[in-house]
């Protein structure tokens, strides 16, 4: 499968569904474009520019694990959050960060000093960054239980905090904002 977004072709990367973002004048003229895959789905699900004007994305992933310029991002055990920085002006990659194990972003948003806060759900034990997130009491006990968070990252991607909202059954975070 080919696409023409802006201008460039870009031809499926995986067997399913590829990610990509792009970057477009105030005249609808296309600046830049960027894509990635592999063979499962890839989707990006939330992108924000900072306050000096360059893209964040978060997103999701699977194995084989996509690069999307920094190297190839970590092997998943299931599910993968995915966060990732490029250069507003060039679309040149930045860092991109994989945390994975049970974890699915469905939000990004971006507060004053460009701190990431992301929203999802995750399964069982999830790792966000810094080590295996709750103790047994707040982790979903199975793959049919599903408990929603919000995380907060610093402007380089790396991993402050996370707070589990959940219950019996199925709870998941479809959106997530900031006011400061």
């Amino acid at each position: 499968l080919e696409a023409d977004i802006g201008g460039s072709l870009f031809q499926e990367v995986g067997l399913d569904s590829d990610a990509f973002v792009a970057k477009y004048s105030s005249a609808g003229l296309p600046m830049w474009q960027r894509a990635f895959g592999n063979f499962p789905r890839e989707r990006v699900v939330g992108i924000a520019f900072d306050t000096q004007g360059d893209l964040v994305l978060a997103g999701r992933y699977g194995n084989p694990p996509p690069d999307l310029g920094g190297g190839q991002l970590p092997s998943p055990g299931s599910g993968a959050l995915v966060l990732a920085k490029f250069d507003g002006s060039t679309g040149a990659h930045i860092w991109s960060r994989g945390r994975f194990t049970g974890i699915f972003v469905s939000a990004l948003a971006l507060d004053t000093q460009d701190h990431i806060v992301v929203a999802g759900s995750f399964t069982k034990q999830p790792d966000f960054g810094g080590g295996l997130a709750f103790s047994a009491d707040h982790s979903a006990t199975s793959d049919a239980e599903v408990d929603a968070f919000a995380a907060r990252y610093t402007p380089d991607g790396d991993f402050e905090w996370v707070q589990p909202f959940g219950g019996p059954g199925r709870q998941h975070a479809v959106g997530v904002a900031t006011n400061t």
